[in-house]
């Protein structure tokens, strides 16, 4: 009789090794995946500041009037500020306030180009 060897053949190092490689290449893609995904969070979270920022910069304006802009912000961030009334109604129109739509969106462009958008309501004077 013939004794078998304690070791492992080609053919079973052969198949691990091709397990690991493509275990490894899964594992590689998630992590190229999820750094991907934290640089595209981060602009989000960049552009959402400056979109409060633009918010906080209108304040509580009592005569917020109607007005519209666009501007850069950081040489990278397109703003996009919109003031227009809420609703009209003849009974906000006997009242010293008026309800005003703010809505400002922001939007970037290049490899993870995107846009946010924040709509508030805003009370300002009547003239």
């Amino acid at each position: 009789m013939r004794q078998r060897s304690a070791g492992f053949s080609l053919l079973e190092v052969v198949v691990a090794l091709a397990v690991l490689a493509l275990s490894l290449g899964v594992l590689f893609r998630l992590f190229g995946q999820s750094l991907s995904n934290l640089g595209r969070s981060e602009q989000y979270t960049r552009a959402v500041a400056v979109a409060e920022g633009q918010l906080a910069a209108l304040g509580a304006d009592p005569a917020l009037g109607l007005r519209s802009y666009r501007k850069t912000v950081d040489d990278r961030f397109e703003v996009i500020v919109s003031v227009t009334p809420w609703e009209e109604d003849r009974q906000l129109a006997a009242l010293p306030v008026r309800p005003y739509r703010v809505s400002v969106k922001v939007e970037w462009s290049g490899e993870r180009a995107g846009a946010v958008a924040v709509d508030t309501i805003r009370l300002g004077r009547t003239r």
